[in-house]
């Protein structure tokens, strides 16, 4: 998909050199501040990669300048509340960035006013306020377009140093350069001074129009800067961070990208430098956003903290209750992220094998199990020291992976090899392995019962870990996906993403008691048995099916990201981790609250990915 060219962005050193570039004079300091631009906020354009870097500035609790084209906004209720999310919180600040982003060089004083008025009427109804900052569209404008930014009130224009000559603002207050000659409507001009990527000759809207700029390159502009006016503006767009593919931009956040924005606000900060907005550089007072209820915002101030990993594509998740601490396995970079559960931060990204998809955690002895697909093997994690002590040979393709806590034994589902390796948790070691008749993908353990409960395509194997035999196997008429366990009920849970349906199998008697409808095509499947809920991922509705573990009845359906897959619960806070694929990122929920509809269910994403099941089995048996 070809893009635009949106907001050229030219390096500092095409910056004017005369009187514009003399140092800081006057009875103020420089802020020695860095404001990050973020142009093109808009409902349908790289989606996740928009969300993955409000969620790195929220993570970090570093202020993010957004500029909101206001006539693409409002529909996408995951950018709207990202952006309210944000802004209630004081970290975001909203910039005017045109109706539908026209050149306003090229419009009459008419056109123009429509457009910057609209957009600032528009932002006080979704918002609560209006803004006092113009990020000029493709950076270009002309006098009229002063003039009607001072007939609406506005007194901050953005664009960028190759294409605004007039004097800039300086950090010092010293605003006698400023060509307004009424004090009261002077538009103080702060560009850009330097971008995270930068325009090369290429036509119109190629997907090379933008070259990545280096993060050191970046700093040396910075400072340059900041040694001029006292500030420096840094400019960026979603595209920036977003993967390409066969010369298309796809919906998978670029890591690296990622990796490199967070690496320059750490070194922004390193220098001493404040990360700050526009409004707060020319000493205007903040403007209060709290959201309009005919927009459905469901954020405010008392918000949970967003968390941000770097991983690509999460297929997993597993919680330690004990310790608090979660891990999301990302099968695209074989590795596994550690999420602070308390804070809601990123510890560490771990290496392990090629491919991990499934995950378990043993919280008594503090382990995590991490089955790698291409790399036919298991990777130990010691919880304590977030290291890897172990690298385990298994069967062919292990993908599920279960722990029964009470005997310290780890079960590994081989899907190539038709089996399911047997692991002691003590020497981590396969000390047997069992035949069950069939490519079983994922399984659960119930520690009360010993039992192993194992989905095949169309049938559930229930396992006696006493004798190691099969004990009763349980024939569907539909496709079977996950399975998860109530040790509380002793129930048994397995979802059919082919009939939208949860099997409720009795664990006592192996007998089906019950089937429930829920959303369009489940697949993953939790229980918090001290809550008494079962969590079903609806993976087409983009939904959380909630259903009671004792009446067997769906009680709440919950909105979160695109095609939700994966899902865990911290037992002892009652959050709930739920791994979105299309939007790669993870919903945050707390299961203690949904049994009462009319409570707000928080949703926090995680930027993270997702690689579909068929395309990583597709792959692995290229490889065999």
């Amino acid at each position: 998909m070809a893009l635009c060219a949106l907001a050229a962005a030219i390096i500092f050193a095409s910056l004017p050199k005369d009187s514009y570039s003399q140092q800081i004079e006057g009875s103020g300091l420089p802020c020695n501040c860095v404001i990050f631009r973020f142009d093109d906020i808009q409902d349908d354009f790289v989606q996740p990669a928009q969300l993955a870097v409000m969620d790195l500035f929220l993570l970090k609790n570093q202020s993010l300048s957004l500029g909101l084209i206001m006539g693409r906004l409002g529909d996408n209720d995951m950018i709207v509340d990202k952006i309210l999310e944000g802004s209630s919180r004081g970290i975001f600040e909203l910039s005017n960035h045109s109706w539908t982003h026209e050149n306003h060089s090229t419009l009459t004083k008419a056109e123009q006013l429509n457009s910057i008025q609209q957009a600032n009427d528009k932002m006080a109804e979704m918002f609560g306020d209006r803004s006092d900052v113009f990020i000029a569209p493709y950076n270009r404008f002309n006098s009229e377009t002063l003039d009607v930014m001072k007939e609406v009130g506005m007194k901050i224009i953005s664009s960028e140093t190759d294409l605004d000559k007039y004097p800039y603002f300086l950090s010092s207050g010293d605003t006698s350069q400023d060509p307004s000659e009424d004090e009261e409507e002077k538009v103080h001009h702060i560009p850009a001074t330097t971008a995270f990527r930068t325009k090369e000759d290429a036509e119109p809207g190629s997907i090379k129009e933008f070259t990545k700029v280096p993060v050191e390159q970046i700093m040396r502009e910075i400072d340059s800067s900041i040694a001029s006016y006292g500030y420096a503006v840094v400019m960026m767009h979603p595209q920036d961070f977003v993967r390409i593919e066969e010369g298309r931009y796809t919906k998978i956040p670029d890591e690296r990208e990622l990796v490199d924005l967070a690496r320059l606000m750490d070194l922004v900060q390193a220098k001493g430098y404040q990360i700050s907005t526009f409004s707060h550089l020319a000493g205007l007072s903040d403007r209060h956003y709290e959201g309009s209820s005919r927009f459905g915002m469901t954020y405010g101030r008392d918000t949970p903290l967003n968390v941000f990993t770097l991983g690509n594509s999460p297929a997993g998740v597993a919680i330690n209750s004990a310790t608090g601490m979660i891990f999301v396995t990302n099968s695209k970079s074989d590795t596994v992220s550690v999420i602070d559960g308390s804070t809601r931060t990123v510890l560490q990204q771990i290496r392990v094998g090629g491919a991990p998809f499934g995950i378990a955690v043993n919280q008594n002895t503090n382990t995590v199990y991490v089955a790698n697909w291409l790399s036919d093997s298991v990777s130990i994690i010691d919880g304590s020291t977030l290291r890897v002590v172990g690298n385990l040979p298994v069967g062919g393709a292990p993908f599920g992976i279960a722990v029964n806590q009470n005997t310290n034994t780890v079960y590994v589902a081989n899907w190539l090899s038709d089996s399911v390796s047997i692991v002691d948790g003590s020497t981590h070691k396969v000390i047997d392995s069992i035949r069950i008749g069939g490519k079983a993908l994922a399984l659960a353990v119930n520690p009360a019962t010993n039992f192993l409960y194992a989905v095949f395509p169309k049938s559930l194997a229930v396992v006696n870990l006493e004798g190691k035999s099969l004990s009763a196997s349980i024939e569907f008429d539909d496709k079977a996906d996950r399975v998860a366990v109530s040790p509380a009920t002793n129930t048994v849970y397995v979802t059919h993403a082919g009939s939208d349906s949860v099997s409720v199998i009795d664990g006592s008697t192996n007998s089906v008691i019950k089937k429930i409808a829920v959303g369009d095509v489940p697949v993953g499947i939790a229980v918090d048995p001290v809550a008494g809920h079962v969590f079903v991922a609806n993976s087409e509705e983009n939904t959380i099916s909630v259903i009671d573990d004792k009446s067997h009845a769906v009680v709440l359906t919950l909105q979160v990201g695109e095609n939700p897959v994966s899902i865990d619960v911290n037992t002892a806070t009652a959050a709930a981790y739920v791994a979105n694929i299309n939007s790669h990122s993870v919903s945050i929920l707390d299961s203690r609250i949904v049994t009462v509809p009319e409570f707000p269910t928080f949703v926090v994403m995680l930027a993270v990915g997702f690689t579909i099941l068929f395309f990583m089995q597709f792959t692995r048996k290229l490889k065999h």
